[in-house]
C-alpha cells in the first residue's frame, strides 16, 4: 500500500509541475539509492540520476504528490518508472546548471550533501574533499547528468 502523502510532497508536487509546465522540458535529479525508487536495475545506487521530462515525449507523465510515473525509454528500451516525490531533490532546465534550478535542500542524499560541502570547502585553504563526487549517469527518454559548471548567485532552494 502507498505512504500517504505529506504537505511537503503536496506542496513539492506543485512546485515541480509549475516548473515543468513553465519550461516545458527539465531534468530530474533522482536519489536512486532508495528502494522505492522504481528505475532499470543497472541505474539504481546513484544517488544524482538525472531523468529528462519532456512536455513532447509521446507518453504520459504524471507528476502527483506520490511522485513522477511514466515509461521512460533508456537506451531505447521502454521501462516503467516510478519516482516518489521524497527522493527527487532538484530539478533544472537542462541548458541551465543545476544551481539555476529547483532545489530541495532536505531531500538531498547525505552522500550528496558530504560531496557538496567538500566542494564548498575547497575554496578555504587547507580543505580537502572527504570523497570524490558521485557519477551522475544520463538516462530516460533523456536523462542527463548534472552540468559541471558552478555559477554563484542563481541558486533557489525551496
Amino acid at each position: 500500500m502507498g505512504k500517504v502523502a505529506t504537505m511537503g510532497a503536496v506542496r513539492k508536487a506543485k512546485e515541480l509541475r509549475d516548473y515543468f509546465d513553465s519550461k516545458g522540458k527539465i531534468h530530474i535529479v533522482v536519489d536512486a539509492t532508495r528502494d522505492d525508487v522504481q528505475v532499470p536495475p543497472h541505474l539504481k545506487g546513484d544517488p544524482g540520476l538525472c531523468l529528462l521530462l519532456n512536455v513532447r515525449m509521446p507518453q504520459r507523465i504524471d507528476i502527483s504528490k506520490e511522485g513522477v510515473d511514466s515509461v521512460f525509454s533508456f537506451s531505447g528500451n521502454p521501462f516503467p518508472c516510478h519516482v516518489p516525490m521524497e527522493a527527487i531533490w532538484a530539478a533544472y532546465q537542462p541548458q541551465m546548471s543545476l544551481e539555476q534550478g529547483l532545489i530541495w535542500q532536505e531531500d538531498i542524499p547525505a552522500q550528496v550533501q558530504r560531496v557538496m560541502a567538500a566542494m564548498m570547502m575547497q575554496g578555504e585553504p587547507d580543505a580537502e574533499p572527504e570523497e570524490e563526487a558521485p557519477p551522475q549517469r544520463e538516462e530516460t527518454a533523456g536523462a542527463k547528468p548534472a552540468k559541471g559548471k558552478r555559477s554563484k548567485g542563481h541558486l533557489r532552494i525551496v
